[in-house]
């Protein structure tokens, strides 16, 4: 028997993509991050110091909206969610600091692999490449050997790993 596919509630993850910019553009917001698989999504946004993020699931989609039956759903109806939340921004309802106060991530909210704590990061955002690179470059200033007359060789190779732990993990978890 042939797998029957379901149609998709929502427009195409493009269309998302390109409004949640857009809605990040109109917040003043310019660190974001967002991903979905087939049955979750996010979005990580930052607002001076704090991270903040907004989860959802297929499975916590399905129970009030049953024609949800992609992750690309699950993230347009966060993409959705957040320009609900500039709205009453905008039309001073309410700040939107307030709406989002309790999805603020805390110290520790995402539990990361020991590679990414050897680097200094404390949970409250999933690193990227460029995260990783930043604080191997401030932390290779005082172990590089080249660099540093104090340095030690040792010490600078297992940092080198630990950077390369992270590369694989961060390719292997955004597939």
């Amino acid at each position: 028997m042939a797998k029957r596919f379901e149609e998709k509630k929502y427009a195409d993850h493009k269309f998302y993509q390109t409004k949640l910019a857009n809605i990040m553009k109109k917040l003043g917001i310019e660190k974001y991050k967002y991903q979905y698989t087939d049955d979750k999504a996010f979005i990580n946004f930052r607002i001076g110091y704090n991270w903040y993020q907004l989860n959802h699931t297929l499975k916590n989609a399905k129970i009030n909206n049953p024609g949800i039956t992609t992750g690309s759903d699950v993230f347009a109806e966060l993409v959705l969610t957040m320009e609900d939340l500039m709205h009453i921004s905008e039309r001073n309802i309410c700040d939107f600091k307030t709406w989002i106060a309790p999805f603020e991530l805390k110290a520790g909210a995402i539990e990361l692999p020991e590679c990414f704590t050897k680097l200094g990061f404390d949970g409250r955002y999933m690193p990227s490449k460029k995260n990783v690179d930043f604080k191997f470059a401030e932390l290779s200033k005082v172990l590089d050997p080249k660099k540093n007359a104090f340095g030690d060789k040792e010490k600078y190779e297992q940092l080198l790993q630990v950077k390369e732990e992270c590369y694989k993990f961060i390719e292997e978890n955004n597939k």
